[in-house]
């Protein structure tokens, strides 16, 4: 991991209190070695594949937790074969943490999200969360 846990806990802490959340690709490196980014799309929609960690606001992940979710998503992008990302947000009081993928399509980002029992999925180009049951684009 480029950056020892501490650190990147608490950057994405800071991140969490500044921005309300962010989305880190996690590339595999060698054995035992990822690279973490901040990563931000113009456009296409976020939608997680696995719930991993809610935590309250003010909680920060262990080094532990972070190394597993890291871990978790490493194995989620194997698996399907396909970039996957660290998903964290906050709403009201809680933070969430979870398993994610980019897609292009809307409708698809919305039967993958029913699919995962999710409640929302992120729109990229306007910046705010669509949630499945109130499901209406205007795209």
């Amino acid at each position: 991991m480029n950056g020892n846990s501490t650190t990147i806990a608490n950057t994405i802490h800071r991140r969490i209190v500044e921005d309300g959340g962010l989305t880190l690709s996690v590339t595999p490196e060698a054995f035992d070695s990822v690279i973490l980014e901040t990563v931000t799309f113009y456009k296409g929609y976020q939608v997680s594949i696995a719930d991993q960690y809610k935590r309250p606001f003010g909680h920060k992940l262990s080094p532990i937790e972070l190394q597993d979710l890291i871990k978790a998503t490493v194995e989620q992008a194997k698996l399907l074969n396909k970039p996957t990302y660290i998903g964290i947000w906050r709403e009201d009081d809680i933070v969430y943490y979870d398993t994610s993928i980019h897609v292009t399509d809307p409708w698809e980002a919305r039967d993958i999200a029913l699919k995962h029992n999710q409640k929302a999925i992120h729109d990229w180009r306007t910046g705010k969360d669509i949630y499945v049951n109130k499901w209406s684009l205007g795209v």
